[in-house]
């Protein structure tokens, strides 16, 4: 129940959190009208906020529209987008060039509503994003106030171990957001662990303060 879920987040000592508000999470799509305004209330009594709602969202639809909409009255303008995945046996190029007028067409209309999108680097061989250099093509010319990289340290570091600090400054202006959580190399596999115990560098909270603005939500995931 919401109420009990806002009392073991504020237990935490966070901010808010960011809300699965996608198929399967907190509150389902097509029940935000309903739902998502409770999240919100039981949140507000412990003086928390959804910070950031993970969506399913992947192109500038009605559907999406009355969603952002509806989470925009209630104060949530920051969005995580849904996933692009390549077709691996296609050109790779023409594909982020079909994502980039995706991601164009989402950044106008989260201009029009006043939200925030935010694509997260996922690891994986047929993510979009996960190798950075091709969301960071896509969002050329992108305002990051409509649409920006959320960035992912421990996929960042899954997909470049040696590079993700590169990839990180590279990608600074376009950062809206961070995510840090961690894993351990188990031979090919990368298994979840604690955060500080795995592959993930902890110089990445400086680079964090360095780079970016003091404003910028940290998701601890």
């Amino acid at each position: 129940p919401f109420d009990e879920l806002a009392a073991e987040i504020a237990a935490l000592g966070v901010g808010g959190i960011e809300a699965p508000t996608r198929k399967g999470g907190h509150v389902e799509p097509n029940e935000a009208t309903e739902k998502l305004p409770l999240l919100v209330e039981a949140l507000k009594k412990k003086d928390l906020q959804v910070a950031i709602a993970t969506t399913d969202i992947v192109v500038a639809d009605k559907e999406a529209e009355a969603f952002l909409r509806t989470a925009a009255k209630l104060g949530i303008t920051r969005y995580r987008l849904g996933p692009y995945f390549y077709d691996l046996k296609k050109p790779i190029a023409p594909q982020v060039s079909d994502a980039a007028a995706k991601l164009r067409d989402l950044a106008e209309m989260n201009k029009e509503l006043g939200v925030q999108g935010q694509f997260q680097n996922h690891r994986g061989n047929n993510r979009i994003g996960s190798p950075l250099w091709d969301l960071i093509e896509a969002l050329e010319g992108i305002d990051p106030a409509a649409l920006g990289i959320a960035y992912d340290f421990a996929h960042a570091t899954v997909e470049g171990a040696n590079a993700w600090e590169l990839n990180f400054r590279r990608a600074a202006s376009q950062i809206v957001a961070v995510y840090f959580k961690d894993y351990r190399a188990n031979g090919r596999q990368w298994d979840a662990c604690p955060l500080g115990e795995g592959a993930v560098n902890p110089k990445g909270g400086t680079l964090v303060r360095e780079l970016l603005p003091a404003t910028t939500p940290i998701s601890l995931h």
